[in-house]
């Protein structure tokens, strides 16, 4: 089991994530500014360039970030290993 996270550490990581949110935010703008479509995903539900675009930024971004923390995205599912290490 590791240890838990420290609150300047835990601070520190909700800003960085917040700094990435705003980032997909633009990029999300960036497609719906344009003459964008959706198609469907295999449960029907759309899914558009925005989201396909925000989630490879998101999950390549966060593994970065967080190196030895689960990264699961709405469209990539899930990829990899679990992690026997990281935050708790």
């Amino acid at each position: 089991m590791t240890a838990p996270i420290s609150t300047a550490d835990l601070r520190a990581a909700a800003a960085r994530a917040a700094e990435l949110v705003e980032q997909a935010g633009a990029i999300a703008m960036e497609v719906y500014a344009t003459d964008f479509s959706s198609r469907a995903k295999a449960d029907d539900s759309p899914v558009t360039e925005a989201d396909r675009r925000v989630n490879a930024f998101l999950v390549d971004a966060l593994r970065a970030a967080f190196p030895g923390d689960l990264v699961v995205g709405e469209e990539s599912g899930f990829t990899g290993e679990v992690p026997t290490h990281g935050r708790s």
